[in-house]
């Protein structure tokens, strides 16, 4: 967490682009690894899979989304961390970073099926994938960029991610188990509620540099969370 905190500080615009790319992949691993293996193109299957959400949500916030990366970038125009040309920098700018998210969010959507097909499981689930990508969608797009990710890490992404937990740990899932988890985790979730507590005394929310500093931890603790679950799910 202390290496990704200061490379965050160090180089924020390549930082927040690796964030990206080991968040999709580890998004997509977690709802994918039971259907699709764990070799190279398995591993693209999820950052692209993962990155599809990604983009669903920048595209549903897509002003909130262009004033972080400006503010985490430290630069006029958000896709300054892509080197592009000045002159296409202020192209996209001038449409407000929507054109090129929902460019991006179509282009994954297309290599997602692509990939579905490849992976002989469009038939069995192409529909549920669509109609769950469109919920998503639409409950971004009603929130906040706050709520959108707070939603999709708490509630989509983490339930799973505790179940497989208690897989590995115990074998199974009932209520012993639970039990034992919890019990092992009470302290680690006490310090954490009591440090949400201590950010939102004395941290303004509505200042200027909180979503920046939000999402700069928000990377700093992915980071180490990626490599475990994933070292997790090898064995």
């Amino acid at each position: 967490m202390f290496l990704g905190a200061v490379f965050f500080f160090l180089t924020p615009s390549l930082s927040l682009l690796i964030f990206i790319l080991f968040s999709s992949y580890h998004f997509g691993e977690q709802h994918w690894s039971d259907d699709v293996q764990q070799n190279i193109t398995g591993l693209f299957f999820y950052i692209i899979y993962g990155a599809l959400v990604f983009f669903l949500i920048f595209s549903s916030q897509h002003l909130e989304v262009a004033e972080v990366m400006q503010k985490i970038s430290g630069k006029d125009d958000f896709l300054h961390f892509l080197n592009l040309p000045k002159s296409f920098n202020e192209f996209i700018n001038s449409y407000l970073a929507f054109e090129f998210f929902i460019g991006i969010t179509f282009a994954l959507t297309v290599l997602f099926i692509l990939n579905m097909i490849y992976k002989r499981l469009i038939s069995k689930y192409l529909f549920r994938e669509l109609i769950l990508l469109m919920f998503l969608f639409i409950l971004f797009y009603l929130g906040t960029l706050l709520f959108a990710f707070a939603f999709y890490f708490v509630v989509w992404h983490s339930i799973p991610s505790l179940k497989d937990q208690l897989y590995y740990l115990h074998g199974e899932v009932n209520f012993k188990s639970i039990k034992k988890y919890l019990k092992h985790s009470l302290l680690y979730w006490f310090l954490s509620i009591f440090s949400l507590f201590m950010i939102y005394k004395y941290i303004d929310f509505q200042s200027t540099y909180f979503m920046s500093l939000f999402f700069s931890f928000l990377a700093a603790i992915s980071f180490p969370h990626v490599i475990v679950v994933g070292m997790m799910k090898s064995q």
